[in-house]
């Protein structure tokens, strides 16, 4: 879920930094779905990644 969101982001900040610098052609398009795709895995995120305890979210050490 960490990398969905992190890739979802990037593609966001990539879409609108195209926009102002032109790096490449694309469709407004791309910058539609991944501003949709972040907003949905957030919403995934906070529907189904819930902690049951306070050590959920605790990376577990080896």
């Amino acid at each position: 879920m960490k990398w969905l969101l992190w890739i979802t982001w990037i593609a966001l900040a990539v879409a609108v930094m195209n926009e102002n610098l032109g790096w490449f052609a694309a469709s407004h398009w791309f910058k539609y779905s991944a501003a949709i795709g972040l907003v949905a895995v957030h919403i995934y995120n906070l529907k189904f990644c819930r902690c049951q305890d306070d050590e959920c979210c605790v990376p577990a050490t080896t």
